[in-house]
């Protein structure tokens, strides 16, 4: 196999994974491996594939490296603390270890160190791969020594460099909101979003609430986008009085107060429905359901694919990989009148 592995220029366990027909390496290598394979005259032992399925049975999934899951936020240990990086990162861990890699945080702001000594350290350690987290805000610039990693990134907070991506549809959630508070009777849903989440989805959640106005019918209002960096009580009031929303839907809890001032009672008086999971007073909201999970674990099963292919560096094509969402629908919406159909 080593043979093959050097004529070939991939790896010996790329070779060993080819010629055991893996879906974890693509089909034009796995062809290419197999081709060589029957030109050189290799012929499989017997009696080492049987030891070799034995031990697979045995131990399962033999250790094949560490995977660096970087937080490039002010405080550590966020896979710990902020319930999307604990999402991403247990979906992450858990299919690492099915897989036969550890996924362990790598904190980048730790005092001391700068991105020539981070690619040192990791290298030092033998880690090529790299799932990079959320980043603390949006159009995120980050300087490594690409070359040497494999490199997945979740999310689209990370403008430059560009690397495949993994993450939930944004897009489809939003879209997913406006269709549900429809098919509930809904008429008048107003997007209400913090403009800083907007610009980290690459304004995927206000590109498909405008989307879907377009598509309602004629007689229905257009609600113009509340977003802001902060939404204060009266920027909202405001706008609430002018376009009387019977429906909001967005990435932000704060109207809640707003609404409690104003005697608006959810979901008697008004619908709200988010984009994330959001439990208050025992209510729970209605949601996209983010499957952030299985993002993490998707992740990883790309990573762990450019691994064996030995893809190092920026991708000249980064590719995306969409999770689609879920729909929950919580105690803060309910059916005020017949369904309203797009056009």
């Amino acid at each position: 196999m080593r043979d093959i592995a050097a004529k070939a220029k991939v790896s010996v366990m790329t070779v060993s994974l080819a010629l055991r027909e893996s879906p974890r390496v693509s089909s034009s290598t796995r062809q290419r491996i197999l081709t060589l394979a029957t030109k050189m005259g290799y012929q499989p032992d017997p009696a080492l594939q049987a030891l070799v399925a034995y031990r697979h049975r045995r131990a399962g999934s033999s250790f094949l490296g560490t995977i660096a899951y970087l937080n490039n936020f002010e405080m550590p240990s966020i896979v710990q603390t902020i319930p999307l990086h604990r999402n991403l990162f247990c979906g992450a861990h858990q299919r690492g270890k099915e897989l036969g890699f550890k996924v362990e945080e790598f904190w980048l702001k730790e005092p001391g160190l700068n991105p020539e000594r981070i690619s040192n350290i990791l290298s030092a350690r033998g880690i090529q791969g790299l799932l990079i987290g959320p980043q603390p805000t949006a159009h995120t610039t980050m300087n490594l020594d690409w070359k040497h990693f494999a490199s997945v990134q979740l999310g689209f907070s990370l403008r430059s460099p560009r690397f495949h991506t993994v993450i939930t549809d944004q897009f489809q959630a939003s879209a997913r909101i406006m269709h549900e508070l429809c098919t509930l009777g809904y008429r008048r849903i107003g997007l209400v979003i913090q403009g800083e989440q907007d610009m980290r989805s690459e304004n995927r959640y206000s590109g498909a609430y405008l989307a879907l106005q377009r598509r309602l019918p004629k007689a229905l209002p257009r609600i113009p986008i509340l977003a802001a960096k902060d939404i204060d009580e009266a920027t909202f009031c405001a706008w609430f009085a002018r376009h009387k929303p019977d429906a909001l839907m967005g990435s932000t809890t704060a109207p809640i107060a707003f609404l409690n001032k104003m005697k608006m009672r959810i979901p008697k008086d008004i619908g709200y429905a988010l984009s994330y999971a959001y439990l208050q007073n025992g209510l729970q909201f209605a949601h996209s359901e983010g499957r952030q999970e299985v993002a993490g674990a998707l992740a990883v099963e790309y990573l762990s694919g450019m691994l064996l292919r030995n893809e190092l560096g920026v991708p000249v094509m980064p590719v995306s990989l969409l999770v689609s969402p879920g729909w929950e629908m919580g105690e803060t919406v309910r059916q005020v009148g017949p369904p309203v159909a797009f056009v």
